[in-house]
């Protein structure tokens, strides 16, 4: 098996929205008809594919394909994880001649509810033939791929993520509003619940403080998420964020973020894009990343 018909990871110029819905997405696409380039070369969906990919599928046993944490189901891979491992969800590849390459009828696990949104990125493994993709081994979610383009979903630091079904029953249940309100409704039934228990507290002293500590933890729990994002932008736009400035407030973080220049920082390939094992080499651009960030190189090589 040579370079040109080889397993690879592969990205492509693909968005795919999965933040812009409560639920996780019934399908992904992950190559466009035609041209997707790639760090491995140029990597074609086309006439051959529509006519091999379901049979070759099918015949090797992957009539489902599993959507894996970082490729820890490719067996030569750096990230190879043993089973039992988890996956994120299961889905059926199929080709759409004129459209491209997609995951469908995915169904998503327990581990992929949890922790699918934790990746923006994603990266199929697939087997290529005269440049044509004609199996579909794998897909990656991935926090940072070697080629912009192909996303789970588009960082946004300055989007609030959404409220999950289970937490808007909670909240609706406890300030008294329908499930129906919008956040912006619930938020200020809130504000007059708080406002009244106040006043005068219905509730035993323990349980205010249990609901009390509750809200802290959700509260810190949504700075945590929002700082990792803006964070996370700023290192795939090439920001150089100051290690003083990681502690700040939240809004003086994503005022400053967005205000520093581009491009202080060469973008290199930084989540493995091919099926090979990684150069435990770091050059300078690299070792800058890994002063701001405060870790090791050794951490660093283990993230990628």
């Amino acid at each position: 098996m040579n370079a040109q018909d080889g397993l690879i990871a592969c990205r492509s110029a693909i968005s795919n929205g999965a933040l812009s819905e409560a639920d996780l997405p019934t399908e992904i696409k992950l190559l466009a008809w035609g041209d997707n380039p790639s760090t491995k070369g140029n990597i074609k969906v086309g006439a051959r594919t529509l006519a091999a990919l379901a049979a070759n599928q099918t015949r090797l046993a992957f009539d489902k394909v599993g959507l894996d944490y970082e490729h820890q189901s490719v067996a030569k891979h750096p990230n190879f994880k043993p089973a039992p491992r988890e996956y994120a969800a299961y889905g059926v590849p199929e080709v759409r001649e004129g459209d491209g390459l997609y995951l469908t009828s995915l169904s998503w696990t327990p581990s992929g509810q949890t922790n699918a949104r934790n990746y923006c990125d994603l990266s199929p493994v697939v087997l290529r033939q005269s440049e044509e993709v004609v199996f579909l081994h794998s897909v990656a979610l991935c926090p940072q791929g070697a080629v912009a383009g192909l996303e789970f979903y588009t960082p946004d630091p300055y989007a609030q993520p959404p409220m999950t079904p289970e937490l808007k029953t909670f909240l609706c249940s406890l300030f008294g509003v329908d499930e129906s309100a919008d956040d912006a409704a619930i938020l200020a039934a809130g504000q007059t619940f708080a406002k009244k228990e106040a006043v005068e507290p219905t509730e035993p002293a323990t349980e205010l403080s249990a609901l009390a500590a509750s809200m802290e933890a959700l509260v810190k729990r949504f700075d945590t998420t929002q700082r990792a994002q803006i964070l996370s932008t700023a290192l795939q736009a090439g920001k150089l964020v100051p290690a003083s400035a990681k502690d700040l407030p939240l809004e003086t973080l994503s005022a400053l973020v967005e205000e520093l220049p581009a491009g202080s920082v060469p973008l290199e390939s930084r989540t493995p894009a091919a099926v090979q094992t990684l150069s435990s080499q770091l050059n300078a651009a690299d070792l800058a990343v890994c002063a701001q960030l405060n870790i090791t190189p050794e951490s660093f090589l283990k993230s990628l």
